[in-house]
């Protein structure tokens, strides 16, 4: 299974720096917004893809954060999983399932969800793991 996986993050990775290549020569905004477009979904497949590999099917991150350099994502990441300061203002519900912090001069937000085990409502029980599947977002400030 890795030497297929890696194979389709290749693709992904290479669908990505053409489209980039196409946008670089559109001149009608039309034409622009769909290829736009097209590179969002495919920057999506590809974040979707990193997670199952990385068998973390429960972390997110926006486009925003998809598209910082590897040595950002890693100090985002990083931070995330050593956040402690909660307060008032990063934490407003006291549950610390919330948490914001600035970073190379922006704002960073991360939160959990809880939903159901077929994630498709909400848990009845956020506290009991038996009905509970915890998702964790990372992302921009200005994307929430």
């Amino acid at each position: 299974m890795a030497g297929f996986a890696l194979d389709v993050a290749h693709v992904l990775a290479g669908g990505l720096v053409l489209l980039s290549f196409v946008l670089l020569y559109q001149d009608r905004l039309y034409a622009l917004l769909n290829t736009f477009a097209l590179h969002a979904a495919v920057l999506a497949l590809a974040v979707g893809w990193q997670a199952y590999v990385q068998d973390a099917p429960h972390l997110f991150i926006t486009a925003g954060i998809a598209l910082k350099s590897p040595e950002e994502q890693s100090e985002i990441m990083g931070r995330v999983f050593e956040f402690s300061d909660f307060a008032e203002d990063n934490d407003p519900h006291g549950e610390h399932d919330f948490g914001a912090f600035d970073v190379f001069g922006e704002r960073i937000f991360w939160k959990i969800d809880y939903y159901d085990l077929d994630m498709n409502h909400g848990s009845p029980d956020p506290a009991d793991p038996m009905v509970t599947t915890r998702v964790l977002t990372i992302l921009l400030a200005d994307e929430y």
